[in-house]
């Protein structure tokens, strides 16, 4: 008998991460700064580059894969604001992909918001904690999800989950002598 794994756990390429913070704001606020800034996605990098933006706080959002500079120049462009401040965070945050038929089962196990993984829908996200590890967890599709955690606790993460990938018995067929 042989183990084949549930759960598959990667750790992506570094992206552009972006924290956005108005005050006062609005979710509808968000969108006109970011309209057409995304960076269009490349085939054999499947969601790599895809821009996303998830609300992290009431007047904060991490914007990933936007260009920095565009991003600057349109909230530059913008006045009477109280409070706007984009600071680039890349180096501080990483992403593991986990996928796999236990990935809902594992992520459900430890996280502080289990309707996520429990019932999430592709596009959905939350911020939660994880193995004490506060992430930001994106349901990509039924299986694949996207974690973004702090990169000093990255190696930490994906030991805790891999110690926690239930392996799954394997039929093998009995030799005959």
């Amino acid at each position: 008998m042989s183990i084949e794994s549930q759960l598959v756990i990667t750790r992506l390429a570094p992206r552009s991460v972006a924290l956005l913070q108005l005050h006062p704001a609005q979710a509808a606020d968000i969108a006109p700064l970011v309209a057409g800034a995304g960076v269009q996605p490349d085939a054999s990098e499947e969601s790599a580059t895809v821009a996303r933006v998830f609300a992290v706080g009431p007047s904060e959002w991490l914007l990933m894969n936007y260009p920095l500079h565009e991003l600057r120049r349109r909230l530059g462009a913008r006045t009477g604001r109280g409070l706007m401040r984009l600071t680039d965070v890349s180096a501080a945050f990483t992403s593991l992909r986990v996928e796999g038929a236990a990935a809902r089962e594992v992520l459900a196990a430890d996280v502080g918001a289990p309707w996520i993984p429990q019932r999430g829908r592709p596009g959905q996200y939350g911020r939660t904690r994880l193995g004490q590890v506060e992430v930001v967890l994106h349901c990509l599709t039924e299986e694949v999800f996207e974690l973004l955690v702090d990169r000093s606790l990255a190696d930490y993460l994906e030991g805790w989950l891999a110690a926690r990938n239930p392996p799954r018995a394997k039929q093998v067929e009995p030799t005959r002598h």
